[in-house]
């Protein structure tokens, strides 16, 4: 076995794109989470498990790193959300507080 399949996750967060955006009735702000998901060594991780949980709302929203180890979640409401990668072979890692403006 490898030794990074014993490896914790790690992400590099690429960006952080808080967005707004209008519409004709009203103004809703919405904002998206991006980023990179490594392993310890720096090695891309594809097929990653990332949810971003809003810790006001309990509502998770779920996507999956691509090939690249990008991972994007968009149109959450700005607010605090507990951030978590899952992957099987590595342990799993948590970002409790992460906030969207």
């Amino acid at each position: 076995m490898s030794r990074a399949r014993f490896c914790s996750l790690f992400f590099l967060v690429a960006a952080v794109i808080v967005l707004g955006a209008q519409s004709a009735a009203a103004q809703a702000n919405r904002a998206t989470i991006t980023g990179t998901v490594t392993d310890t060594s720096g090695a891309l991780v594809s097929g990653a498990d990332v949810t971003a949980t809003s810790t006001e709302t309990n509502i998770p929203s779920k996507t999956v790193s691509n090939q690249d180890g990008i991972y994007t979640i968009p149109n959450l409401a700005p607010g605090k959300y507990s951030v978590e990668f899952k992957r099987d072979g590595f342990e799993t890692l948590n970002r409790p507080s992460v906030t969207l403006e």
